[in-house]
C-alpha cells in the first residue's frame, strides 16, 4: 500500500500529518505564507539583478569620468554619491570598513577572558 506524498504536510516538529486532519485555517495560513516567500525571493533576486547592474554602470562612469576628465568620484573609502543635476534624486554607495581579527587577537582576547576571571576569584577570595 503506499500513500501520496500530497496527502500528508510535515508540521513544525518534523511530523507527517494527514492533510484532512490540518484545520482549514493552518491550510490556508501555509499557503499564505509560502505564496508571500515565493514573491519576496522573486524580489531579492530581482534587487540582486538590480545590485549587479547598477554596480556595472556606475564603475563604467567612474571609468569613463577617468578615461576622458581624469577625473576622479568618491571618498578615501571607496564612498560614492551621484546625483541628478537637479539633486532631487540621490544614488549612494557607502563601503563600511572591516577590521579582521587573526588567531593571535583571539587568543589573546581569550587570555584576558581568563586572567580578568582569575583576578576576581582571588579579590572576591581574598
Amino acid at each position: 500500500m503506499s500513500h501520496n506524498p500530497d496527502d500528508y504536510m510535515k508540521d513544525s516538529a518534523g511530523r507527517l500529518v494527514p492533510r484532512a486532519n490540518v484545520k482549514p485555517e493552518d491550510l490556508l495560513q501555509d499557503e499564505l505564507v509560502k505564496k508571500l516567500f515565493e514573491r519576496a525571493r522573486a524580489i531579492r533576486e530581482l534587487m540582486r539583478q538590480f545590485r549587479e547592474d547598477a554596480d556595472s554602470d556606475i564603475r563604467a562612469f567612474l571609468d569613463l569620468l577617468a578615461e576622458q576628465y581624469g577625473a576622479k568620484k568618491g571618498g578615501a573609502k571607496g564612498n560614492l554619491t551621484l546625483s541628478t543635476y537637479d539633486g532631487c534624486e540621490r544614488v549612494t554607495i557607502a563601503i563600511a570598513g572591516t577590521i579582521t581579527v587573526g588567531p593571535e587577537l583571539q587568543i589573546t582576547e581569550q587570555f584576558e577572558i581568563i586572567a580578568g576571571t582569575l583576578r576576581r576569584r582571588i579579590a572576591s577570595e581574598g
